[in-house]
């Protein structure tokens, strides 16, 4: 006898709004993927799917808003659908969120994604949606899990991201990401290594490594950094690619790098840094360590021993306690050091 308490939606696409960093398109690229073993067939037509899923960023209040704003649009755009919040302002907010959006269909955090599967098969077998809406915000999957399966990649043809750890153990005065994605959590060596060959193998000619901080890959495990000797061995998969790194923590540069990237023409001497400021006071109330001499030598160090390099940081404007004085001292330090 048919079961008439549940309603399978027999609409199988599945329409991913990605929205925020690179590590939290990856995260989509691994719901994608997994939800594909269900017979979830991934579509960039919003308008055939049954399953809209809104991976938010939480990270500033500009980012929230365009997440809450794209959640409604859809939602009224696309009212048979079943919608999702997912990503780092479900996982922040859960709570609010499943209060204060019974419009949505569920609140899915980003901390294990291999929950993703057994969601939506809950969400997906409502009838209707509930008084409160459905929400998991799960914490932290096994640690020997390994859940980065992709299929599709929403990056531009011939480039791709791969994620080496979640979360952060640094508590910037600024941050809310130790907050959103938790403790530093370094994926397994090996099977960074199989992901990196297998995206090689698919011709990806441009793999992009993404962190909150790449040295701090492994030091979870015994408080010393292993990205190095993973760049090493990333680099020696056989393949025409190269390697583009992605953030790195100016407090704790490896300048042992410098001389890998000059010995190793896959290793693109491109340096992102997120240098924030150069007023010394306002970097002790970010719980930053440096100031302008001190990063000013980090630049001219790499320029030297890298002339062809590229050199992106990120300046912020506006930190409580910043006078004019702070913001001429920035101001000077972004003009004295040209950042490409």
């Amino acid at each position: 006898m048919e079961n008439t308490d549940v309603n399978i939606n027999q609409n199988r696409y599945l329409y991913i709004e990605n929205l925020g960093c690179a590590k939290n398109q990856v995260d989509a690229e691994v719901m994608a993927a997994s939800l594909s073993h269900d017979g979830w067939t991934l579509t960039d037509d919003v308008d055939k799917a049954g399953l809209i899923i809104v991976n938010t960023c939480g990270f500033i209040e500009s980012a929230r808003e365009e997440s809450i704003n794209a959640f409604f649009e859809l939602r009224k755009a696309h009212p048979k659908a079943k919608v999702i919040l997912s990503g780092c302002l479900a996982q922040r907010y859960g709570d609010e969120l499943a209060e204060q959006l019974p419009e949505a269909n569920g609140i899915f955090g980003n901390r294990d994604l291999s929950k993703i599967n057994e969601f939506v098969a809950k969400v997906e077998s409502r009838k209707r949606r509930p008084q409160k809406t459905d929400m998991l915000v799960p914490e932290y999957p096994d640690p020997d899990a390994d859940i980065y399966e992709r299929g599709t990649l929403f990056n531009f043809p011939g480039s791709a991201y791969l994620k080496i750890s979640e979360g952060c153990n640094h508590r910037c005065g600024f941050c809310a990401i130790p907050i959103i994605r938790g403790a530093l959590r370094s994926r397994p060596y090996d099977t960074i290594l199989k992901e990196a060959k297998e995206l090689a193998d698919r011709g990806i000619r441009e793999i992009n490594l993404i962190a909150q901080d790449l040295a701090a890959y492994g030091t979870d495990w015994d408080g010393k950094s292993h990205f190095l000797d993973l760049l090493k061995d990333i680099t020696a998969i056989e393949g025409d690619f190269k390697v583009r790194m992605l953030y790195i923590h100016p407090d704790a540069f490896p300048f042992e790098l410098l001389d890998m990237v000059r010995s190793n023409p896959k290793i693109m001497p491109y340096f992102d840094i997120p240098i924030q400021h150069a007023s010394a006071h306002l970097l002790r109330n970010m719980k930053r360590a440096g100031d302008q001499d001190v990063y000013t030598d980090l630049v001219s160090r790499i320029r030297s021993e890298l002339p062809e390099c590229v050199i992106r940081t990120t300046i912020m404007l506006g930190f409580p306690g910043e006078t004019e004085e702070d913001f001429e001292n920035v101001y000077s330090f972004v003009e004295r050091n040209r950042f490409n």
